[in-house]
């Protein structure tokens, strides 16, 4: 089974009850204040402008077989 979840990323002056507000209409589970060290490559190579919307996808084994 696939799951997914996504995630606000926004520079670190970016307002907070702004990025709560974004974070919350976008769907996202949290918001980060800048790039994570674990997507600053991905981030790079796709060229991103923030804020920018990720969405992280796993699959995930289905228990209820």
């Amino acid at each position: 089974m696939t799951k997914s979840q996504r995630v606000l990323i926004v520079d670190e002056d970016y307002p907070e009850q702004l990025a709560k507000e974004v974070s919350s209409s976008e769907g996202c589970v949290a918001y980060f204040r800048g790039i994570p060290m674990m997507l600053r490559g991905l981030a790079s190579l796709e060229k991103w402008t923030l804020p920018h919307v990720h969405t992280e996808t796993w699959e995930e084994q289905d228990t209820n077989s």
